[in-house]
């Protein structure tokens, strides 16, 4: 049983308008129609779940529920990158981002009202560096309740 993606016809109305106040530099229809599409998909994914676990019955719950909750991915392998070469594409995501860019597009802000002083910047570590900073890092603890809370798996 796959994900759900059973959107209504209204839901994908609301797309197509949202697509077209994008493409026209509408930014505030856009925002507005993008909160109604995604509560819309959100709704339509929930009640798609529904049907399911009624159709099921109450013993096919998690069979119904697990492709979302734990889908099963056998066809992804353990990358093979070393902790040089992620610090290097994470470093590079920016820049990246920044080249694919085109300027044709509608204005949007480039940055958070409330993060705005600049000061954040991502730069490569080595990982000697990385380990001598997260070894002076200080272990919580986790309080009893919340173990418990957890389910106890």
């Amino acid at each position: 049983m796959a994900r759900p993606h059973a959107v209504t016809d209204a839901t994908k109305e609301l797309m197509a308008q949202r697509r077209a106040a994008l493409r026209d530099g509408h930014i505030d229809t856009y925002k507005q129609l993008n909160r109604q599409v995604r509560s819309a998909i959100r709704r339509d994914t929930r009640e798609e779940l529904e049907r399911r676990v009624d159709r099921a019955g109450p013993s096919g719950l998690w069979r119904s529920v697990q492709p979302i909750v734990a889908p099963k991915r056998s066809d992804r392998s353990t990358p093979a990158a070393d902790a040089d070469e992620l610090n290097r594409f994470f470093v590079e995501v920016g820049p990246r981002t920044a080249r694919q860019v085109t300027a044709a597009g509608p204005e949007l802000p480039t940055r958070l009202p409330r993060v705005s002083t600049g000061a954040f910047q991502v730069t490569p570590i080595c990982p000697d560096d990385l380990r001598r900073v997260v070894g002076r890092m200080r272990s919580s603890k986790v309080a009893p309740q919340a173990t418990a809370s957890r389910g106890g798996a």
